[in-house]
């Protein structure tokens, strides 16, 4: 995970607050002239493209910075790993995944038998799955609603979902999930202002501790880029073309077949989430 900073050099920014970004946050703060807009747009477009070895090319463009802006955030997220039991591209094929009861697509899907963390709960009518990757401390879970289109309730009630992870065993399963990639743009500053956060993004905000200068500025957009992409190597990395399957000897008796709409999760065993999302319709 990428995130800097920057601010208007009409600011002058407290040694302080730069420290405690980067400790805090470890969020670099920079301090740009907003008024070459073209020069900071590319800059800040070759940090976040260097940080994420060109996975992300882009992260702000025109609209989002101009001669007015003050402050403005970017976050950039990629992950690259290998999975701790890659899966076999031999065994990859083309599945139907069922979009909607009217649509259905023929995408490709990687498929393992091994033993991994699973369960299958009755009352949240879910299935999980954990798959590791080699540094175990980083996991991707699944959770698959056991009902042909029920993605929309466990979404509603998200946190009833996420503690589970702490409640799998090891099953003997045979794993089927497509392979995709996800690249999305947020615009933070919109959702946290649904949230109810306003006061930064107003004139008036208290930016005391960052700067002296009066009066205080005003946060312009906090941007974020996600890039990630899974395969039968891992997440953002080619598919190997020779792998040793573990455990295929043991017979599954667990099918964890995703081939409907699901949520998925990367997280780290000290840090937690950093990255949710869900896949409901694959490109044609």
């Amino acid at each position: 995970m990428a995130t800097n900073l920057y601010i208007s050099d009409k600011y002058h920014v407290k040694k302080q607050f730069k420290n405690f970004s980067k400790k805090v946050f470890r969020a670099t703060t920079e301090v740009v002239n907003f008024n070459e807009t073209k020069k900071v747009i590319n800059y800040i477009n070759d940090w976040v493209a260097n940080q994420t070895k060109h996975n992300i090319k882009e992260i702000v463009s025109s609209p989002d910075i101009h001669k007015g802006t003050e402050i403005i955030a970017v976050n950039g997220l990629y992950f690259n790993g290998d999975w701790l039991y890659p899966f076999d591209p031999t065994f990859t094929d083309r599945i139907r995944f069922h979009v909607n009861n009217n649509k259905s697509i023929l995408i490709n899907m990687m498929r393992s038998e091994n033993k991994f963390k699973y369960r299958k709960d009755a009352v949240l009518k879910a299935q999980f799955l954990e798959l590791p990757f080699y540094d175990q401390d980083v996991i991707m879970t699944f959770i698959l609603p056991t009902t042909r289109f029920g993605l929309d309730k466990i979404e509603e009630n998200i946190s009833d979902y996420l503690p589970h992870r702490r409640s799998l065993n090891y099953h003997a399963v045979s794993v089927t999930i497509p392979i995709f990639k996800v690249e999305c743009n947020i615009d933070l500053v919109a959702i946290l202002k649904n949230m109810g956060v306003r006061t930064p993004f107003s004139i008036g905000a208290d930016f005391s501790r960052m700067s002296d200068t009066t009066p205080s500025p005003v946060v312009g957009n906090i941007i974020q880029k996600t890039f990630l992409e899974i395969n039968e190597k891992g997440a953002t990395a080619a598919a190997s073309t020779a792998v040793v399957i573990e455990g295929r000897n043991v017979p599954p008796r667990n099918i964890f077949l995703a081939n409907k709409p699901f949520l998925y999760y990367l997280w780290h065993k000290k840090v937690g989430i950093f990255f949710i999302g869900r896949y409901t319709s694959p490109k044609e």
